[in-house]
C-alpha cells in the first residue's frame, strides 16, 4: 500500500490488524515506513461516491486473501 503526503510524494505504508470497513463508516489502522501507527475514521456512501464503492470492493478483496 502507498500513501500520499501532503507535498504529493508517495511513501509505502500498511494496513495493520483491527481495521474494519461497514458499509458506512471504516475504522483504518496503518503504519508507514518508519513503523508509526495510526488510525483513521472514515465515512462514506456507497450509492453516493464511487471511491467509497472502490474501496468497499477492494477491502473484499483483501478478506479474500487473508
Amino acid at each position: 500500500m502507498l500513501r500520499l503526503d501532503a507535498d504529493g510524494n508517495w511513501h509505502p505504508a500498511g494496513i495493520l490488524p483491527g481495521s474494519v470497513l461497514l458499509r458506512r463508516v471504516g475504522w483504518i489502522r496503518w503504519h508507514d515506513e518508519t513503523g508509526r501507527q495510526y488510525a483513521e475514521l472514515l465515512r462514506g456512501r456507497c450509492r453516493e461516491s464511487d471511491n467509497w464503492r472502490r474501496l468497499q470492493v477492494i477491502w473484499r478483496h483483501i478478506g479474500a486473501m487473508s
